[in-house]
This record gives structure tokens, C-alpha cells and sequence, in this order.
């Protein structure tokens, strides 16, 4: 981009259409120029999403990860509740 935008301003402002070859070179070059900031534009959006979809994919199990511990948390806090209410019905022997 840095290249780019000196050159469009000597292609605007400079050159004139009477010189031809110098006129078609720096227009060519401008095109050229432009068409490879946009394909590295473009490959950097597909990069992102492919990044975007990995971090998600890492974030779905995370997820399911502590889903499966906070679950068997409940079960195990529900026995030890049942045990406990089974065993305060109980008639002590001592």
C-alpha cells in the first residue's frame, strides 16, 4: 500500500496520455499493485475465519468439558445428600 499510493498520485497528477508507454506502465503497475493488496485482503479473511472456526471449535469443548464435570458434580452433591437423609432417618444404636 505504500507503493501504491505515490504511484497513483504520480499516475493522476504527472503523467500525462501524451506520453504513452510511461502513462501504460505506471497505470499497469498501479492495476497490478492494487490486485495484489486485494488476493492478500482476501486470503487474510479466509485465514481469519479458518482461525475464527478453530477457536470456536476449541471453545465447543471446553464447553463440554466442563459440562461433564459440573454434571458429575450434581451426582456426586445428590448421593451425599441422599446418603446423608438416609442416614439421619436411621435410629442410632448407641
Amino acid at each position: 500500500m505504500l507503493t501504491v499510493v505515490p504511484l497513483l498520485a504520480c499516475a493522476f497528477g504527472l503523467v500525462s496520455p501524451q506520453n504513452e508507454k510511461l502513462f501504460a506502465l505506471l497505470w499497469m503497475l498501479c492495476i497490478g499493485l492494487l490486485g495484489i493488496v486485494v488476493l492478500l485482503a482476501i486470503v487474510d479473511g479466509f485465514n481469519n475465519l479458518r482461525l475464527g472456526h478453530r477457536e470456536a471449535s476449541a471453545m465447543i469443548s471446553e464447553h463440554r468439558v466442563l459440562m461433564a464435570q459440573a454434571a458429575a458434580e450434581m451426582d456426586r452433591r445428590q448421593r451425599v445428600a441422599a446418603d446423608q437423609a438416609e442416614s439421619d432417618g436411621e435410629p442410632d444404636d448407641g
